[in-house]
């Protein structure tokens, strides 16, 4: 008798109905003896198989480029001042004139 009405093996099933049922559901049931509770914890694995484990792939750190932002930086600062050293002195020659 299928007590959960559902089609899947329960407590109410007969031994012998469980293991036709793992047979015909890709289970397999070898010659030694399995009690109801065992083929019924067959039953639960083929219905609820483990989750395949998660495939990690190793990385490679690749190596860390550090740039040298300072000189840039400074040349740039020097370039800006004479620059402007420049025009204050063009500006002054021209208001001298």
């Amino acid at each position: 008798m299928d007590a959960g009405q559902d089609g899947l093996p329960d407590d109410g099933w007969r031994r012998a109905d469980i293991i036709d049922w793992v047979r015909n559901n890709g289970g397999t049931v070898g010659r030694v003896y399995q009690t109801k509770t065992q083929l019924l914890a067959q039953v639960d694995s083929l219905l609820n198989p483990p989750a395949p484990e998660p495939i990690v792939e190793e990385t490679v750190e690749e190596p860390v480029v550090v740039e040298v932002v300072e000189e840039a930086v400074e040349e740039a600062v020097e370039e800006a001042v004479e620059e402007a050293v420049e025009e204050t002195a063009t500006e002054s020659n021209i208001m001298e004139e």
